[in-house]
């Protein structure tokens, strides 16, 4: 693995602010074949689907609550909807401003593992990391990057976050394979267990979608940055140094 190129860390906010690190993800330029199409289209009929069976559910309720004059539950329906989807797209806080290279954190060798990420002072708890940074893809742009079952293509570097998604409908995929593309977060390892795990994750919606690592409790100078990878990763990866 080689060493990365410097990450240039964005402009500093004011501390406590609701900071957006400015940061560039390349799209990845695919072409499509029928297999794709097919993904695609059978993704939308489930889109629809879902959307039909929420509308007539929230429907009969709202002819329900009319009929035996309840306007409360006649309007429930669209306020749980609403809340549900404001909810959803809120940002992630972000207290302070990304870590640096080499003043913050350093990538050095961990044993077994490669390449890691340590601190190189103390982080506490709640400390915003940075992102993870990479490459966009869309679900065709994956399959077709990294085809299942084919040898040699190996996704070890790529981030889904289509975690939060209830339907999981409308699925990203960030790829740190790319050094020049990606950001510090590529090379944190996993940690087996809980008291490995410093780093927390958490996924954001809107304005853009990402995925955010905070300090999951104190760190100390020269300790390696660890999270769970958790266990849809390691499917088929059951060989691998955890």
């Amino acid at each position: 693995m080689t060493f990365p190129r410097l990450h240039m860390a964005p402009k500093p906010a004011l501390p406590g602010s609701l900071y957006f690190p400015t940061h560039t993800s390349t799209k990845c330029k695919c072409s499509n074949d029928n297999g794709l199409q097919e993904a695609r289209r059978d993704r939308r009929i489930r889109k629809g689907g879902i959307a039909a069976s929420l509308f007539i559910l929230s429907s009969a309720i709202s002819i329900e609550g009319l009929l035996i004059n309840n306007p409360s539950l006649a309007f429930s329906p669209l306020a749980i909807l609403s809340s549900i989807f404001v909810a959803s797209r809120l940002p992630v806080y972000i207290p302070n401003p990304p870590l640096k290279l080499n003043e913050d954190v350093e990538i050095r060798d961990s044993p077994g593992r490669g390449m890691g990420v340590f601190s190189k002072r103390r982080i506490v708890e709640g400390t915003y990391l940075f992102d993870y940074i990479g490459e966009h893809l869309d679900e065709a742009m994956y399959l077709e990057r990294y085809p299942p079952n084919t040898p040699g293509a190996s996704s070890d570097y790529v981030v889904d976050l289509t975690n939060g998604d209830p339907f999981a409908l409308d699925p990203i995929f960030i790829d740190g394979a790319n050094t020049n593309a990606s950001g510090l977060a590529r090379w944190i390892n996993h940690g087996a267990d809980e008291a490995s795990r410093n780093v927390r994750r958490q996924h954001q919606h809107w304005p853009t979608r990402v995925m955010r690592l905070f300090a999951a409790r104190d760190i100390e100078p020269g300790e390696e940055l660890m999270y769970d990878y958790g266990t849809r990763y390691w499917e088929g990866r059951e060989d691998m140094v955890r």
